[in-house]
């Protein structure tokens, strides 16, 4: 991922890595990351709807 300055182009910011996708088969992400940063669950979601 690379970030310019629009208003100083010269000026960037690039991170590097390597990601993996795995398999939530509880769909525990949306709760850990709605507990993480704000402390409560998720709203529901729609019956047939898959995270």
């Amino acid at each position: 991922m690379s970030v310019f300055d629009l208003a100083n182009p010269c000026t960037s910011v690039e991170i590097r890595g390597t990601a993996e996708i795995l398999p939530d088969e509880a769909e525990r992400l949306p709760y850990d990351l709605s507990h993480r940063y704000l402390g409560v669950d998720p709203p529901a979601g729609q019956d047939d709807e898959s995270v």
